[in-house]
């Protein structure tokens, strides 16, 4: 059966430090990908949160968050991988608004 392929997006939190450029890519190395055999497969667009300290969100949970989704959705033949790593930026967004207001976070 040929598997369809369409990108979510998840949003893991809300912070984003304006001068940090993490390495996202980290992060996904070990996540599982969508079995080949599956009906459906969606891939996940993750917006990932990113303090003083680096990305908020490990490897481990992202890994362990794909592998209980795809094992809670096996029985569908429905399955999910990451297609992209994005750095939240809400949080440089909302402090470009409130300048411009000239209002303090």
């Amino acid at each position: 059966m040929k598997s369809r392929f369409i990108v979510l997006s998840v949003l893991l939190a809300v912070a984003h430090h304006a001068n940090a450029a993490p390495d996202l890519e980290a992060l996904t190395k070990a996540a599982p990908r969508c079995d080949a055999a599956r009906a459906s497969c969606f891939g996940l667009s993750f917006h990932i949160a990113v303090g003083d300290s680096g990305p908020v969100a490990t490897a481990e949970w992202i890994t362990g968050q794909l592998a209980g989704a795809n094992q809670h959705f096996a029985p569908l033949d429905v399955g999910f991988q990451i297609a992209a790593m994005w750095p939240q930026l809400l949080r440089l967004v909302r402090d470009k608004v409130l300048a411009n207001l000239a209002v303090k976070p």
